[in-house]
């Protein structure tokens, strides 16, 4: 966000001037979100200082919020809580935001603060600051070891961004656009865009080059081009902008602009908040949960390499069927001649009658034993081998099914929403794979939700999103005779057709259904089997979702969002 956008963003916020702040949370570490209640109706004012989406603006998005709130959170809750907004101006055409607040404090006297927000990248904070510009707390601390310049510490005086000696562009004359243009041989070019992001504040080198296209720049008259300048920055001062969010060739959100540049991908929005909140809600999510799921994916791929070499440890001590022949096959070759063959010897050489015709066998002995105690030393090793390779047996499937577990576990965390978080940590740590998490209170009973898809002819289909809900969807909520599908030998969700009658084409759509939320999603075409759900079964020490099943048939579907998209608007 440049300055310019900020100007746009700045106006709308007059409509929260008065309005009574209701609640203060701070979903993440970087991201503060004022729920207000105005003259019309609540609204939520999202101020980040995120480095790579700093930004305020009016959303409509509910984040879910930690269990204990940061001290940051807690402090604002304690000062401005039910305060009202005196007023929102913008540092000149600068990054920075000042939100005038005034509340009660513990005594019942009015205070003034001032919620500080500079939006500039990797150096965005958000400062809370008394009516003497004397520092509370930021959002993010600086300290002298980190910038001796500018320290941001509770009791510092705050002091303003240095804005430099950038002009402000509502104030420039034709002349000082003209002069910005002097290093470039056209105003077309990079150069004239960079020396426009140089003279001026506010204007970042993109928006520079966008907003020359927009005015039409004229290459025989400079002046004709500034006078086109002053122009749309005498209207943008008094509120004319058209918002829009920018889009890539393949329609992806990619910026906001507060005026529409020819030739660009674009889609338009009441307000520039609005815009900011369509470009920002899906990067927002995707960070958050990269965040909350880093410790929960190195928990899980460090599990996954602990059984990965158990299961290869296992495997090499184990001795093999044709090891554990040879044993048994030198035990009954000394018991069948143990009446011809002498005792001191290293090595007994016999024939081997199992052969035609029968080959001579060099059997090694323990010279120290007779014939028949080497025999019955062989038939003990087979015994001792064949236990070990039972044993072992039934520890490999155990390891390849928690291992089975944890790849499904991997690829729900990779597809999960921020909100799913949490059930995976809570299922992890069930599990034993992490320190079970305390809980404050009486623990309630809720049931899961799973997604819920309606077909072209009206039938409810549901998917799992995890382990625990498929096998609440599977065994609790699915009937013995509905349908149920899973992505055949790979890590998805559990889909159940919830009738017991229904036409081809409802098949293919759960089919489709259980193809995207499978780790195939990325494939044209997936396997999935198809059974009744009476043919399911969850073997006795299970691992949640990990069950088995019989009676199957396999259907090829496609991974299509955008049937995904259909099936999950309607309603049912």
């Amino acid at each position: 966000m440049d300055g310019l956008s900020l100007l746009a963003v700045t106006h709308e916020l007059q409509q929260v001037v008065g309005a009574r702040i209701e609640r203060v949370q701070q979903p993440d570490r970087d991201t503060l979100v004022l729920v207000l209640n105005g003259k019309d109706r609540a609204q939520r004012l999202c101020v980040c200082a995120s480095p790579h989406g700093s930004r305020i603006h009016l959303t409509e998005l509910k984040a879910s919020n930690p269990m204990t709130a940061p001290n940051f959170c807690m402090l604002l809750r304690k000062r401005i809580y039910g305060g009202r907004i005196v007023g929102v101006r913008q540092l000149a055409m600068d990054r920075c935001v000042t939100i005038e607040i005034s509340a009660y404090d513990e005594l019942g006297d009015r205070r003034s603060y001032y919620l500080i927000a500079e939006l500039m990248g990797k150096h965005a904070n958000i400062s809370l600051c008394t009516a003497d510009m004397r520092i509370i707390d930021c959002i993010r601390r600086i300290d002298f070891t980190m910038s001796d310049i500018r320290p941001m510490l509770p009791e510092l005086l705050y002091e303003y961004p240095d804005q430099g000696v950038k002009q402000d562009p509502r104030t420039a004359s034709a002349a000082d656009f003209i002069s910005a243009f002097d290093g470039a041989d056209s105003i077309g070019s990079l150069a004239a865009a960079r020396g426009m992001a140089s003279a001026f504040s506010g204007i970042s080198q993109a928006t520079a080059r966008r907003l020359l296209d927009y005015c039409g720049y004229d290459e025989v008259s400079r002046a004709e081009t500034a006078a086109r300048l002053c122009s749309f920055f005498s209207d943008y001062s008094q509120g004319a902008y058209e918002p829009c969010v920018l889009c890539d060739a393949d329609g992806v959100m990619r910026d906001v602009s507060p005026f529409i540049p020819p030739g660009v991908n674009h889609v338009r929005t009441a307000t520039i908040c609005a815009a900011l909140d369509a470009v920002y809600s899906e990067s927002d999510e995707r960070e958050r949960v990269r965040r909350g799921s880093a410790a929960l994916r190195k928990t899980i791929a460090s599990n996954i390499e602990r059984c990965e070499r158990k299961i290869a440890a296992i495997q090499r001590d184990l001795p093999t069927e044709s090891e554990l022949e040879r044993l048994k096959l030198y035990g009954e070759l000394l018991t069948a001649n143990i009446y011809r063959l002498g005792a001191g010897f290293e090595s007994l050489t016999v024939e081997n009658y199992y052969t035609d015709p029968p080959e001579r066998v060099a059997i090694p002995v323990d010279r120290n034993l007779s014939v028949a105690d080497n025999a019955q030393r062989y038939f003990k090793l087979y015994r001792k081998g064949m236990k070990s390779l039972e044993i072992g047996s039934i520890q490999i499937r155990i390891a390849q099914a928690e291992l089975e577990y944890l790849h499904s576990l991997e690829y729900q965390l990779a597809v999960a929403k921020a909100d799913e978080i949490d059930a995976l940590a809570i299922e992890l740590a069930e599990q034993g794979y992490l320190r079970k998490l305390k809980q404050r209170g009486k623990k309630s009973a809720v049931r899961p939700e799973t997604h819920r898809f309606v077909t072209s002819e009206g039938i409810e289909v549901r998917a799992g999103r995890n382990g625990k809900q498929n096998d609440e969807l599977t065994f609790k909520l699915a009937r013995p005779n509905y349908t149920w599908l899973h992505a055949k030998d790979i890590p998805g969700s559990h889909v159940v057709i919830m009738s017991e009658q229904f036409s081809d084409a409802t098949l293919e759509a759960a089919a489709a259904i259980c193809a995207y939320y499978s780790k195939g999603r990325g494939s044209t075409k997936v396997p999935v089997d198809y059974t009744l759900r009476r043919y399911v079964k969850k073997p006795v020490g299970a691992k949640p979702g990990m069950v088995t099943y019989t009676n199957q048939r396999t259907i090829y579907a496609a991974p299509d969002e955008r049937i995904i998209e259909a099936l999950a608007q309607r309603r049912y």
